[in-house]
């Protein structure tokens, strides 16, 4: 009987002190990560701030050009559009994976 709490209190000795000296190398040994929020926020925002005055200022500086919409090119999408339309719901309306009961 106490050989096995002679073990026991040995084993948990000997855990602690391994745990105990992984904690201190570990905060001895290592640089811990320090992620900075404010001030990379702020950098992105100014970087974004900067691109959106750029582009307002080129926008200014850029004549006003109004394209005009060409009806034929229009009507002729929406034709396509109405036949693959209409070829998707033939091609849905006949069953492809479908096995005939008389054949097996």
């Amino acid at each position: 009987m106490k050989s096995v709490i002679k073990t026991a209190v040995l084993s948990f000795i000997f855990i602690f002190l391994v745990h105990n000296l992984y904690l201190f190398f570990k905060t001895n040994l290592t640089v811990p990560k320090v992620k900075d929020l404010v001030i990379t926020s702020d950098e992105k925002y100014s970087d974004i701030y900067e691109v959106i005055n750029t582009q307002t200022n080129d926008e200014d500086s850029k004549p006003n050009i109004q394209f005009e919409e060409q009806p034929e090119n229009t009507l002729n999408m929406k034709d396509q559009l109405k036949n693959y339309i209409k070829n998707i719901s033939i091609n849905n309306m006949e069953p492809k994976d479908t096995t005939d009961i008389n054949s097996i």
